[in-house]
Protein backbone atom coordinates (compact mmCIF):
# COMPACT_ATOMS: atom_id res chain seq x y z
CA UNK A 1 0.00 0.00 0.00
CA UNK A 2 0.90 3.63 -0.56
CA UNK A 3 0.83 6.26 2.32
CA UNK A 4 0.35 10.26 1.71
CA UNK A 5 -0.88 12.44 4.43
CA UNK A 6 -1.16 16.30 2.75
CA UNK A 7 -1.49 19.11 6.00
CA UNK A 8 -1.86 22.86 5.14
CA UNK A 9 1.74 23.12 3.06
CA UNK A 10 3.70 19.64 4.91
CA UNK A 11 3.53 16.74 2.77
CA UNK A 12 4.46 13.31 4.67
CA UNK A 13 6.07 10.92 2.06
CA UNK A 14 4.97 7.29 1.40
CA UNK A 15 8.98 6.64 2.19
CA UNK A 16 8.69 8.16 5.60
CA UNK A 17 5.01 6.33 6.54
CA UNK A 18 4.92 3.18 8.19
CA UNK A 19 0.97 2.79 9.43
CA UNK A 20 -1.77 5.18 8.79
CA UNK A 21 -4.88 4.25 11.30
CA UNK A 22 -8.38 5.86 10.83
CA UNK A 23 -10.60 6.31 13.66
CA UNK A 24 -14.23 7.34 13.41
CA UNK A 25 -16.32 7.21 16.79
CA UNK A 26 -19.82 7.40 16.51
CA UNK A 27 -20.87 7.86 20.10
CA UNK A 28 -23.42 10.60 19.11
CA UNK A 29 -24.46 11.58 23.23
CA UNK A 30 -20.86 12.14 23.80
CA UNK A 31 -19.39 13.21 20.75
CA UNK A 32 -21.66 16.14 20.44
CA UNK A 33 -20.02 17.90 23.78
CA UNK A 34 -16.64 19.95 22.36
CA UNK A 35 -13.91 18.17 24.11
CA UNK A 36 -15.08 14.76 22.30
CA UNK A 37 -13.64 14.17 18.86
CA UNK A 38 -15.40 11.88 16.42
CA UNK A 39 -12.17 11.93 14.25
CA UNK A 40 -9.12 10.77 14.98
CA UNK A 41 -5.95 9.92 12.38
CA UNK A 42 -2.60 8.87 13.35
CA UNK A 43 0.30 8.51 11.48
CA UNK A 44 3.13 6.20 12.64
CA UNK A 45 6.77 6.50 10.28
CA UNK A 46 10.65 7.09 10.79
CA UNK A 47 12.89 9.58 10.71
CA UNK A 48 16.14 8.13 10.39
CA UNK A 49 17.76 4.22 10.39
CA UNK A 50 21.00 3.85 10.83
CA UNK A 51 21.44 0.54 8.66
CA UNK A 52 21.57 2.72 5.52
CA UNK A 53 22.26 6.01 7.18
CA UNK A 54 19.41 8.21 5.60
CA UNK A 55 17.65 10.64 7.12
CA UNK A 56 14.43 10.28 5.51
CA UNK A 57 12.83 13.50 6.67
CA UNK A 58 15.26 15.63 8.74
CA UNK A 59 12.52 18.96 8.51
CA UNK A 60 9.35 16.71 9.38
CA UNK A 61 9.51 17.15 13.07
CA UNK A 62 10.28 21.10 12.93
CA UNK A 63 7.57 21.77 10.21
CA UNK A 64 4.97 19.65 12.10
CA UNK A 65 5.45 21.98 15.76
CA UNK A 66 5.02 24.72 13.56
CA UNK A 67 1.42 23.46 12.95
CA UNK A 68 1.01 22.38 16.33
CA UNK A 69 -1.43 25.56 17.23
CA UNK A 70 -3.30 25.49 13.94
CA UNK A 71 -6.61 23.98 12.47
CA UNK A 72 -5.91 22.74 8.88
CA UNK A 73 -7.59 20.23 6.72
CA UNK A 74 -6.09 16.43 6.56
CA UNK A 75 -5.77 14.85 3.13
CA UNK A 76 -5.05 11.37 3.09
CA UNK A 77 -3.92 9.02 0.03
CA UNK A 78 -3.71 5.37 0.53
CA UNK A 79 -3.82 3.81 -2.81
CA UNK A 80 -6.51 4.38 -4.81
CA UNK A 81 -9.04 6.27 -1.57
CA UNK A 82 -8.89 9.68 -0.81
CA UNK A 83 -10.06 11.15 2.27
CA UNK A 84 -10.22 14.85 3.51
CA UNK A 85 -11.18 15.74 7.23
CA UNK A 86 -11.40 19.00 7.72
CA UNK A 87 -10.28 21.26 10.69
CA UNK A 88 -7.97 18.78 11.94
CA UNK A 89 -5.52 19.74 14.87
CA UNK A 90 -2.10 18.16 16.50
CA UNK A 91 -3.46 16.59 19.68
CA UNK A 92 0.02 14.61 20.32
CA UNK A 93 2.96 14.21 18.48
CA UNK A 94 5.92 11.47 19.99
CA UNK A 95 9.25 10.68 19.11
CA UNK A 96 10.93 7.61 19.72
CA UNK A 97 14.91 7.39 19.52
CA UNK A 98 16.54 3.67 19.82
CA UNK A 99 19.92 2.51 18.92
CA UNK A 100 19.46 1.75 14.65
CA UNK A 101 16.87 4.39 14.27
CA UNK A 102 13.83 7.35 15.34
CA UNK A 103 10.17 6.76 14.82
CA UNK A 104 7.24 9.10 15.35
CA UNK A 105 3.13 9.23 16.44
CA UNK A 106 1.53 11.68 14.80
CA UNK A 107 -2.21 11.97 16.55
CA UNK A 108 -4.74 14.26 15.09
CA UNK A 109 -8.00 15.40 16.34
CA UNK A 110 -11.02 17.00 14.52
CA UNK A 111 -12.42 20.26 15.79
CA UNK A 112 -16.40 20.46 16.74
CA UNK A 113 -17.90 21.26 13.34
CA UNK A 114 -21.71 20.82 14.12
CA UNK A 115 -23.34 19.68 11.43
CA UNK A 116 -20.60 19.99 8.71
CA UNK A 117 -19.06 17.01 7.14
CA UNK A 118 -16.31 15.38 9.15
CA UNK A 119 -15.04 13.05 6.18
CA UNK A 120 -15.50 12.71 2.72
CA UNK A 121 -14.05 9.51 0.64
CA UNK A 122 -13.22 9.47 -3.16
CA UNK A 123 -12.10 6.63 -4.84
CA UNK A 124 -10.76 6.42 -8.25
CA UNK A 125 -13.84 5.02 -9.28
CA UNK A 126 -16.24 7.41 -8.64
CA UNK A 127 -13.75 10.63 -9.20
CA UNK A 128 -14.80 10.51 -12.90
CA UNK A 129 -18.80 10.87 -12.25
Amino acid sequence: MKYEVKMDNLLIEHSVIENVEINIMQDIEQSYINDKNRIQVLVEGKIFTKDNGVVKSKDLISDLIKLKDKYFDVFVNIDDMSYLFPKLYIYKLTQKFYEKDATFKLYLLQKFLGDNKEIVVNTNENKDR
